[in-house]
């Protein structure tokens, strides 16, 4: 006997589970994707928005007494900023700051009074920034110090953490976290 064109049609009740089955497993592969790029886009912002800035002095490793030498205050950052401001203390005693030199310096707008020195305590400080877009990238020069070494001793330039910070450029201010690497010099 010839079956109808409709009854051939007709799925039979086996053959409509596996279609709802497989139609339900690409509904669920499709959502388990969306939630795995989700989740992925998420950890990426989160991570770079997390990833420190680096704040450097670059020095020598050691110097004469009466000897002279020029340091630049860098910062290298994966986070646009657009305003710093850095506290460091040194050993009065041992070193001097002779001058602070801000020709090619990233930022383009100072604080007033900024940097600023006192040689009779051994502190520098420098806040500053620049605009839109502000800076992102290695090693952006803030300024060059030039020290001498005063007399025989280890010398630590040390940034002051609780006081020194990085603002990002995002509209809020948020802060950038940072890490300085320490900083010895060793005067013969």
């Amino acid at each position: 006997m010839r079956q109808s064109g409709r009854d051939q049609m007709l799925p039979t009740p086996h053959a409509a589970g596996r279609g709802d089955r497989l139609r339900k497993l690409l509904i669920a592969a499709l959502l388990v994707s969306v939630f795995a790029a989700g989740a992925l886009a998420l950890y990426i912002t989160t991570k770079n928005s997390r990833t420190p800035a680096v704040i450097t002095f670059d020095v020598p490793r050691e110097v004469r007494v009466g000897q002279s030498f020029t340091a630049p205050l860098q910062i290298s950052t994966t986070q646009a900023m657009n305003a710093a401001e850095f506290y460091y203390s040194f050993p009065a005693d041992l070193l001097e700051v002779e001058a602070i030199d801000q020709d090619g310096s990233i930022f383009s707008l100072w604080i007033k009074d900024q940097p600023a020195l006192n040689n009779e305590v051994g502190t520098l400080s420098f806040a500053g920034g620049l605009p839109r877009p502000g800076f992102r990238g290695r090693n952006g020069l803030v300024a060059t110090v030039r020290f001498t070494a005063k007399k025989a001793g280890s010398a630590s330039i040390v940034l002051d953490t609780d006081r020194s910070r990085i603002l990002a450029n995002d509209g809020l201010g948020s802060k950038i976290e940072a890490t300085s690497p320490p900083i010895s010099i060793t005067v013969r």
